[in-house]
């Protein structure tokens, strides 16, 4: 794992600790956070660009994650949405 991906990891888990410490009622169905995970490829650019946020068409509630680290690879595996499937008959991206 790159180094960025091992900063935000520290960072995210104190903020789902603090998530998980709250008392929130059982029914309550809390999305689960988009984890960003940087890829290697972007490391290794010389010049780098960030854009924050995208559509993930669905991303599962926070009970269905066991840690940081399988929301970070849920991301990863996204793969920017290349592979997604919009239901609307276009091509993949």
């Amino acid at each position: 794992m790159n180094h960025f991906n091992h900063q935000f990891q520290e960072v995210y888990q104190t903020h789902i600790d603090q998530l998980d410490s709250q008392n929130w009622p059982k029914d309550l169905s809390i999305s689960a956070p988009l984890l960003m995970n940087v890829f290697e490829s972007y490391v290794r650019m010389e010049k780098k660009i960030l854009f924050v946020g995208q559509e993930t068409h669905g991303w599962g509630r926070m009970h269905d994650y066991a840690s940081v680290q399988e929301l970070q690879t849920r991301y990863a595996n996204f793969d920017l949405g290349k592979q997604a499937d919009y239901g609307d008959g276009k091509p993949f991206r």
